[in-house]
Formats: C-alpha cells, sequence, structure tokens
C-alpha cells in the first residue's frame, strides 16, 4: 500500500519537474496538463471521500482484509479506515493481526496529522485492555509506556483516563487521573477531567477539595474558567444547588460578565423552574450595562 502511494507522489513530481523544462511553444499543452491533472487529483479525493462516507453509512462494509487493503492504498492517512479494519480482525477473533494493522497505521499515518494518529492509539489501547497478553493490564502499560515517547504524553493520558472511564474500570482510572495532575498541573484540561469523575460520583467534597488545589496550580487568568466549567459540570450532571452557589460566587466577582449571566441563565432554564429564571433575568436587566449587552439580555 505504503509503496503505491509513494510512486504515485514520485510520478507526479517528475511530471511536474519535466513540464518546468517545456519551451514557451508548449504552454498551453503545460497549462491544460496541470489543469488536468488537478482535476484528477480532485476527482480522486473525492471518491474517496465518497468510499469513506458509504463506509460510515454502513452501506459499503468491506467483507475482506483484501478490500480493506485495497481502500487503505487509496486512503492511507485515514484513522477511520485502519480502526475499521482492525475491528474487522477482532470480529474475526484475529488479535495480533489486528495488532499488526494498528502498527501499520501508526507508521503510515504522519505524526503531523496527530489527532488521526491518536484514533488509533486509542483503538490500540482499547484493543490491548480487552485482549491483551500476558494481562491486559501490563499489555495496555506496555503500549502506554511506547505511546508517550512517539505522541503527545498529554494527550495519551487523556485518552487513556477516557477509556478507564467509559470501562468503569475505577482503579487504574484514578491513578492515572492522580498521575496527570503531577504531571500536568499546569493544564486546566486535566484537572477538569479529574473534578468531573467525582461529580459523577457524586462525591462534592472530593470534587470541592479538588477544585481548591486546582485553584493553587492553575496560573491566575485560567482562574475563571475552571470556576465556570465546574459551576457548569454541577447544573448539568452533579449537585445543581452547587452549581448555583459557584455561579453567584463567580457574579458576586465578575457582576457585569454577560457572559457569565447567559451561561447561567441557561442552565437554570434547562433546569426548567420558571420561577428562579425569571428571577435571574431580573436580577441582570436591573444591571447598568452599555445598551449593547442589555440588548443581548
Amino acid at each position: 500500500g505504503k509503496d503505491l502511494g509513494f510512486e504515485w507522489d514520485a510520478k507526479e513530481a517528475s511530471d511536474d519537474a519535466a513540464l518546468g523544462k517545456s519551451t514557451d511553444q508548449d504552454s498551453d499543452k503545460v497549462a491544460l496538463s496541470k489543469r488536468e491533472k488537478k482535476r484528477l487529483r480532485e476527482a480522486r479525493e473525492l471518491e474517496i471521500l465518497h468510499r469513506e462516507q458509504a463506509l460510515r453509512d454502513g452501506d459499503q462494509v468491506p467483507e475482506s482484509a483484501q478490500e480493506f487493503e485495497k481502500l487503505l492504498i487509496a486512503s492511507p492517512r485515514s484513522s477511520f479506515l485502519w480502526v475499521r479494519y482492525m475491528a474487522f480482525h477482532v470480529s474475526c477473533g484475529a488479535y495480533e493481526e489486528a495488532k499488526e494493522v494498528a502498527e501499520r497505521a501508526i507508521v503510515a499515518i504522519p505524526a503531523s496529522e496527530e489527532s488521526e494518529r491518536m484514533n488509533v492509539w486509542a483503538a490500540y489501547l482499547n484493543l490491548e485492555n480487552k485482549y491483551g497478553t500476558p494481562s491486559p493490564e501490563e499489555a495496555v502499560q506496555k503500549l502506554f509506556k511506547r505511546a508517550v515517547q512517539i505522541a503527545s504524553a498529554k494527550h495519551m493520558y487523556m485518552t487513556l483516563i477516557s477509556m478507564y472511564e467509559r470501562n468503569g474500570q475505577d482503579e487504574p482510572l484514578e491513578e492515572n487521573l492522580k498521575k496527570a495532575v503531577k504531571k500536568f498541573s499546569y493544564s486546566l484540561k486535566v484537572w477538569m477531567a479529574y473534578i468531573r469523575t467525582n461529580v459523577l460520583k457524586g462525591d462534592s467534597e472530593a470534587a470541592r477539595k479538588l477544585l481548591d488545589r486546582a485553584t493553587q496550580a492553575l496560573p491566575k487568568h485560567k482562574h475563571i474558567k475552571l470556576l465556570m466549567r465546574t459551576a457548569l459540570l454541577e447544573m448539568k450532571e452533579g449537585n445543581p444547588e452547587r452549581g448555583r452557589t459557584m455561579f453567584e460566587g463567580i457574579l458576586r466577582n465578575y457582576p457585569r460578565r454577560t457572559d457569565i449571566w447567559s451561561v447561567y441563565i441557561d442552565q437554570e432554564i434547562k433546569q426548567g423552574d420558571t420561577q428562579r429564571i425569571r428571577a435571574l433575568f431580573e436580577r441582570a436587566t436591573h444591571l447598568d450595562l452599555n445598551a449593547k449587552s442589555m440588548k443581548f439580555l
């Protein structure tokens, strides 16, 4: 698959070089052939797009390794295709073949396309977490250690955390969250992941302690975002009363921030208590704001 892709690119490059040496008399032919090449390239990209879309819609599910290989020759950087190929092998019970596909995908997708590669790492970690030998725990750790050397360590931790959360694996989830906040104490995203697991568990006390730690660890300009996101999380998925208390605290310090009022009101609308919503609108519209902000409210 890789060789064919390379040959195509090399032929285009040599064509371009040859065209660059053309005489003035050939300039019309040059323009035409460049246009023609562009048209062919666009048609090829469109065909790849249609194939992938058909695959996503389930209209054209490859039924053999050969069919996947054919699609991958045309689209070697598509994590969607590689992951589907892995899943195909897993559905046949061919776990070693699925691992081989993952290894090929990591080589085929360039490092510059990080989100495409990350999709493959996520699928590979999932594979090891279910079928890894000698034990899934060891297989995941071994693969993870290797992945953080190649990929963004923070993204890899977030991928691992998300996998453990999805599978309800509380022990390794907690262990890796602790490691992540220690290693990436400057990251709002990492702190929010840890706070979120405690909010979802209904452990408001643990979430509050983490919020205090995060406030100490994060730079000042991230504090308002941290508080807003935690309040939002409590309103949506945790303890709405605690979320309200947090929003009220934020608004005491930033009473003229219409973006905060807007998020708070929006959450109350979702909670559905008409009296509360009206009372919030009353307070907001009595603020001393400029006409543009007031019009919005």
